[in-house]
């Protein structure tokens, strides 16, 4: 194993690593925020050693979560494999990777970094690579990021909008001929329409 392919194996471990960690890190401070009951040293010594055996275990497990000691084995037998076989290798690690992310074993904040050095095998093709990226990309980012379901309140407020600017529209262009009249008209309305609905904050706003 050449200097260059033991340099990516080691990176792309550490970065597995924090990726992984994260999770762990994240849900063991959230169990201890969960308990109302004092821990003895005992007892948190013997929590330490439960979560170091999960991550061992999680490690021995052929599942998505066992990732690290996957990327390290791909790592090692990296250099000895034909283009073909490094391709199918990385990309079965991608999907891995996503699927990790997506159930939780995975860190999606730290997981683009790996894609990135993976998609180098996976991918030969530069601009194929670069479009498969930014998909993945996207997706961690939805991931780590999930959007915020709007209140019953806003909800209400918008499917009012809607309703009443579209009866706006049709009655200015039922009523008014002139195209850019139309549109003068159709904009005050409207702004009234936003700050009626929404309120000062919002009245300037265009949807």
């Amino acid at each position: 194993m050449n200097r260059q392919n033991m340099l990516w194996a080691a990176s792309a471990i550490i970065v597995a690593g924090a990726a992984v960690s994260g999770v762990l890190l994240s849900s063991s401070f959230n169990s201890g925020r969960n308990s109302n009951a004092p821990q003895s040293a005992s007892s948190a010594a013997g929590n330490a050693s439960l979560v170091q055996n999960s991550k061992v275990n999680t490690m021995s497990s052929p599942s998505p979560a066992d990732f690290q000691a996957q990327l390290e084995a791909y790592g090692l037998k990296r250099a000895q494999l034909s283009p073909d076989a490094r391709r199918a290798a990385a990309q079965q690690l991608i999907d891995e990777l996503k699927q990790g992310a997506q159930a939780g074993t995975i860190d999606p904040r730290h997981a683009s970094d790996l894609a990135d050095m993976l998609w180098i095998d996976a991918e030969p093709d530069a601009a194929k690579r670069v479009a498969r990226s930014d998909a993945l990309h996207q997706t961690l980012r939805d991931i780590a990021m999930p959007p915020v379901t709007p209140s019953p309140q806003r909800e209400q407020q918008d499917q009012s909008y809607a309703e009443a600017s579209r009866q706006v529209i049709a009655d200015v262009t039922s009523s008014v001929s002139d195209r850019t009249e139309q549109r003068v008209l159709i904009d005050e309305r409207l702004r009234d329409l936003r700050k009626r609905i929404y309120g000062d904050a919002d009245a300037g706003r265009s949807r």
